[in-house]
């Protein structure tokens, strides 16, 4: 069992993290964007279920879920000014500017979870220049502490959302004896 450490969980947490690839079919006044995401644990792609050393100790753990929020896309130009990416609103994955990441697909310790997953964030911008992307982990304030049971998809998603604390969990990353939580109260 790997001890608490905040240190520690935020190493993971970033040990974790996404790598982004940008596609982009541009009309002749606006770009269609997918941002495809995927996510390594020292350097191995990660399937829910895996085995994987993290931590100075390398212990090993087997995730049984990855889940987040994204939020307030902004593409840069080159001048360096942003350009808000408006999301698809399909209320499944996406609603507003926010998306859900869903990285776990409901199989063997997975089970917990949900048998669709989503790895891309789908939306629009104007035909520009651009060179590098901005966006949030998390939900933005003004709808995080909403009631989940009476949101639309994908924030009536209640796994991740904390009932005694009113707010979402913008990362859910759960290995046995070891929850890793990230969110705002």
């Amino acid at each position: 069992m790997i001890p608490f450490n905040l240190h520690h969980a935020f190493r993971a947490a970033l040990g974790v993290w996404l790598v982004l690839g940008l596609g982009v079919a541009a009309p002749a006044s606006a770009q269609n964007i997918h941002l495809r995401f995927a996510v390594e644990i020292n350097g191995t792609a990660f399937t829910c279920g895996g085995s994987y050393a993290l931590g100075s100790a390398s212990e090993k753990v087997i995730p049984t879920d990855l889940r987040l929020y994204v939020s307030e896309f902004e593409a840069i130009r080159r001048d360096g000014q942003p350009v808000p990416i408006r999301l698809v609103q399909d209320q499944t994955w996406q609603v507003d500017q926010v998306a859900l990441l869903d990285f776990e697909d409901g199989q063997g310790p997975c089970s917990n979870g949900t048998k669709e997953m989503n790895t891309t964030v789908r939306g629009d911008l104007p035909a520009g220049d651009y060179q590098g992307l901005r966006f949030t982990i998390g939900v933005p304030f003004a709808l995080n502490h909403a009631d989940p049971t009476l949101a639309p998809a994908p924030l009536n998603n209640t796994a991740m959302f904390w009932n005694w604390q009113g707010g979402y969990k913008f990362i859910r990353f759960d290995t046995p004896g070891f929850p890793l939580h990230l969110g705002s109260t």
